[in-house]
């Protein structure tokens, strides 16, 4: 039988989890000084973007002339008694509803072009190129984005108060 688990991850995705040296209000102060609100980032050159509050912290960097919607960016809150930063680095969600969806299409017209009785003009080749491109479109653009994942972690880790990491 097929185990799911032992398949690769389609959308890569990595844990973090920071203890803090600092009182969860001053962390949430000194990261949001580090992080611009949403809507705010336009023709900012390299910023860090996201809402910043106990219950939820998302944060994605932006560049000017530069985008890469795959490149991960941190999700997370803190811990109930707000000594640990909790959360993970993925890709977007929208990206990954997206991918599933082009994915299922794919798989969709490589079962329609192998079903006897069903007549579709091209190649097979086609659609397995489509399902290949986005399975790893995602790691591509998760090794493209690895300098996000880097910045954003060191602007947590900071604000937590392990010094100018």
């Amino acid at each position: 039988m097929l185990d799911l688990n032992q398949l690769p991850a389609l959308f890569p995705r990595t844990g973090l989890q920071v203890r803090l040296l600092v009182p969860p209000d001053q962390f949430l102060k000194s990261l949001s000084g580090e992080v611009t609100p949403n809507g705010s980032e336009q023709g900012r050159g390299d910023v860090l973007v996201g809402p910043v509050a106990a219950d939820a912290i998302r944060i994605r960097r932006v560049r000017s002339f530069f985008r890469n919607d795959f490149a991960p960016q941190f999700s997370g809150s803190l811990s109930e008694d707000g000594s640990l930063l909790e959360g993970s680095f993925e890709a977007a969600l929208i990206v990954r509803r997206f991918l599933t969806l082009w994915l299922a299409g794919a798989v969709l017209f490589v079962v329609l072009k192998v079903l006897p009785g069903v007549e579709m003009e091209g190649s097979v080749l086609v659609p397995l190129f489509m399902f290949v491109v986005g399975a790893m479109v995602p790691r591509l653009g998760w090794w493209f984005g690895r300098g996000d994942r880097d910045r954003i972690e060191a602007a947590l880790i900071r604000a937590a108060g392990h010094g100018d990491n």
